[in-house]
């Protein structure tokens, strides 16, 4: 089966066309497409690794910056008595700890509510971390409207 001439060169003519099409269909076109995903993971990992160098950069001032001297248990108890003008009517009993840490006893004679909950909030949000271990909290003897408070504190 012969091929005319004209269907030759319209033969060489498809193929010199359909060739470079294909070749870059099926060739370049994926070894670019490839090359712009690697590009995008490269992208993705350097703001990763500069997130992590600034995280880990914030985390070494923060551990720089909240270095705190430790504090006795009483004289921060001292300083939340005085803010709160509750010095004078306050006594305070240190005693030992067993398991470590510091240990008070502090007792408030007639105290009102408000100033209660005060004092029982700057205790609970000091830093260093001061807990109440044991409250106990009754009528005052020279005002039935006021309270009497003997709280255990603990510190580690």
């Amino acid at each position: 089966m012969g091929l005319s001439q004209r269907e030759k060169v319209l033969l060489v003519i498809a193929v010199a066309i359909f060739v470079p099409i294909l070749l870059f269909r099926f060739v370049v076109q994926p070894i670019n497409n490839y090359q712009t995903h690697l590009a995008d993971g490269i992208e993705s990992l350097k703001t990763k690794i500069e997130q992590t160098t600034l995280l880990g950069q914030e985390y070494q001032y923060l551990k720089r910056v909240t270095r705190t001297r430790p504090v006795s248990l009483s004289k921060k108890t001292d300083s939340i008595l005085r803010q709160e003008d509750l010095k004078s009517r306050s006594r305070i009993h240190l005693e030992e700890n067993p398991k470590g840490g510091q240990r008070l006893v502090l007792k408030v004679d007639e105290i009102n509510l408000t100033e209660l909950t005060q004092l029982i909030y700057k205790i609970e949000n000091s830093k260093p971390v001061i807990m109440i271990d044991n409250i106990d909290i009754g009528l005052s003897f020279k005002n039935k409207k006021l309270f009497r408070v003997s709280m255990a504190l603990i510190s580690k």
